[in-house]
């Protein structure tokens, strides 16, 4: 698996900014959630503070032994369209729903470094595979798909004028515990033990145009995302994308060709990439 963590890495403020502020005045709690991250209650309110990738797994690990397994089901701040970075906003001014998929694709990782959309293709239409682009307990990486795929939910819903109930949200593994309250959320759309964590979206979705579609704030959105993607080439890089797409196989061998198709090249564009580096 790809660990791909450098301190430069940050994460959008404004979620974990919402979320402690619904906890406020409880200081205490505030500080148990963010042991061992070097980070001050107090650096969170300051608009030019940027949260580090290295301190999200703590914060993670805090949550679940403070406030339980399904702490995130007590935040749904977390998956709203309120709180949506530049990432979030291009995929709601994007021309289509289409273009919205292709965002997430291209640029979800290099705002959110811990995981990847792997996108391809079936009869059924398309499929976005999430993986982990560093080391995740099961643990937290349910939590942290689970808050994936209520955002996507919203997102979608916010976008498509029919047809969002008909996306399918399948996770890997046995249902935890909290599986009843999750599913309700997603209206009976999700399913469990699967091999991988995938989202399904019906092709007929894709040519919908977004309510909010703006070609001028869609280009400046865009170009926030190419010039964040630009300072964090490590994690655009091929090998990189290879390692977390084989991650995301469970059983059996794949060749070249599937992979490039994964990956949405040729495999001589893929061979050629992979030899440039190294």
């Amino acid at each position: 698996m790809a660990n791909v963590q450098p301190d430069s890495l940050t994460l959008p403020t404004q979620h974990f900014r919402m979320a402690l502020r619904a906890l406020d005045p409880d200081v205490a709690l505030v500080e148990q959630l963010l042991e061992g991250t070097g980070i001050q209650a107090s650096e969170i309110n300051d608009p030019d503070f940027a949260i580090p990738v290295s301190a999200l797994l703590p914060i993670l690990d805090n949550a679940a032994r403070t406030l339980g397994e399904d702490w995130f089901l007590k935040f749904p701040i977390l998956w709203s369209v309120e709180i949506h970075s530049e990432f979030g906003m291009a995929t709601r001014f994007a021309p289509s729903f289409g273009a919205a998929i292709d965002l997430l694709s291209e640029f979800g990782h290099v705002r959110w470094p811990v995981l990847r959309a792997l996108r391809a293709r079936n009869k059924a239409g398309h499929l976005l595979t999430i993986v982990p682009i560093t080391e995740i307990s099961h643990r937290i990486w349910r939590a942290i798909t689970s808050i994936a795929f209520l955002a996507f939910q919203t997102t979608a819903k916010s976008i498509l004028s029919v047809g969002a109930e008909s996306i399918q949200y399948r996770f890997e593994g046995e249902p935890p515990e909290y599986a009843p309250p999750l599913e309700a959320l997603f209206e009976d759309n999700l399913s469990w033990g699967h091999d991988r964590t995938t989202l399904l979206i019906p092709a007929a979705l894709l040519d919908q145009v977004s309510p909010l579609a703006n070609p001028s704030a869609f280009a400046a959105m865009l170009a926030s995302l190419r010039a964040l993607a630009a300072r964090q080439p490590h994690l655009n890089s091929f090998a990189v994308r290879v390692s977390n797409a084989l991650d995301g196989i469970n059983a059996g061998r794949i060749d070249a060709v599937e992979m490039a198709r994964r990956l949405g090249v040729s495999r001589r564009t893929l061979e050629r990439r992979l030899e440039s580096e190294g």
